[in-house]
C-alpha cells in the first residue's frame, strides 16, 4: 500500500481530516471559510499567501505614502499608507490564518493593541483582571480608572470561585494574561470566557498572547473573543522588532 505523499503527511496522513478546523476568513478580502483546507500551523507558517503582481515569493515592501487613484470618485483599495498599505495588509491576512480569526489588525507595539480594544469602555464598566500584570498593562488600567471613572477589580485569575465573584452583570471586559508577566501565573481561559459570558454575554473576554505565541496557545479557540500579543517578544524573535497585532474573533461586536 502506497504511504502518503509528502503534503499529506504534513497534513498527519492520507486524505482529508475533518477535525480540523476550516481556513479562517483571511483580513480584508472574505473568501469562503471552506475554500481550502487548514493545514498544521508549522506548513500554515511557511506558506504565504499574497498576489504579487510581479510573482515575488516574499511580499515587497510598500513604502509610499499614497497611492494613485483611477478618479475623484473612484478610489481603489489603497490610498493613504496610515489607512491601508499592501505590505501591512498581507502581514495581517498571514497571521489572521495562523491564528484563526476573522480579522487581524497590526499596530506598532503591544501598548497600542490594548489601547486600541479599552477604547471601547465606557465610564462606569467594569473590568475583571489578574493581580499580576506586565507593567505598561497595569499603568493603562490605573489611567483609566482615574482618568475615564472605569472600574477596575484585580483577582487571582488561577482561582475561579475568585474570577466568578468579581464578574457581574456591568463587566464589560475581562482582561486575561496567561502566562503573566512576570509570575508565569496560568488560568482556565475556557472556564473564564464562559463564566464572562454568562455574567454578561456582552462582555468582551480579551487575552494577551505574548507569552505563548499563537504556535502554542489559541485563545480564540478557547472562547476569547479577542487575542493580542506583542510582535517584539516570541512571534517574531526576540528585541527584533517593535510591532504587535490584535485578532478579533467577532469583528462586529468591536
Amino acid at each position: 500500500m502506497a504511504g502518503p505523499t509528502p503534503a499529506e503527511s504534513l497534513m498527519g496522513g492520507k486524505g482529508y481530516h475533518p477535525e480540523l478546523p476550516p481556513t479562517p476568513v483571511l483580513s480584508s478580502t472574505p473568501t469562503p471559510q471552506n475554500e481550502r483546507r487548514r493545514y498544521r500551523i508549522a506548513t500554515e507558517l511557511v506558506h504565504s499567501e499574497h498576489r504579487d503582481q510581479y510573482g515575488a515569493s516574499s511580499m515587497p515592501v510598500y513604502q509610499s505614502a499614497t497611492f494613485y487613484q483611477e478618479g475623484a470618485n473612484a478610489g481603489g483599495e489603497y490610498d493613504y499608507t496610515r489607512s491601508g498599505n499592501p505590505t501591512r495588509t498581507q502581514l495581517e491576512r498571514h497571521l489572521a490564518k495562523i491564528i484563526g480569526c476573522e480579522k487581524c489588525f497590526a499596530v506598532s507595539t503591544g501598548m497600542s493593541a490594548l489601547d486600541v480594544v479599552t477604547r471601547v469602555l465606557k465610564p462606569g464598566d467594569e473590568v475583571v483582571t489578574g493581580d499580576d500584570l506586565y507593567g505598561g498593562t497595569n499603568r493603562l488600567l490605573k489611567y483609566l480608572e482615574s482618568h475615564n471613572n472605569i472600574v477596575v477589580h484585580h483577582v487571582d485569575t488561577t482561582d475561579l470561585e475568585a474570577v466568578k465573584k468579581a464578574l457581574n452583570s456591568k463587566t464589560a471586559m475581562a482582561l486575561l494574561e496567561t502566562p503573566t508577566n512576570p509570575l508565569i501565573k496560568v488560568c482556565d481561559i475556557k472556564a473564564i470566557a464562559e463564566t464572562a459570558h454568562q455574567a454578561n454575554k456582552e462582555c468582551l473576554v480579551v487575552v494577551d498572547n505574548t507569552m505563548m505565541s499563537p504556535l502554542f496557545q489559541a485563545p480564540l479557540e478557547l472562547g476569547a473573543d479577542v487575542s493580542y500579543e506583542s510582535g517584539t517578544k516570541y512571534l517574531s524573535g526576540h528585541h527584533d522588532v517593535g510591532s504587535t497585532c490584535h485578532c478579533l474573533k467577532y469583528p462586529s461586536r468591536i
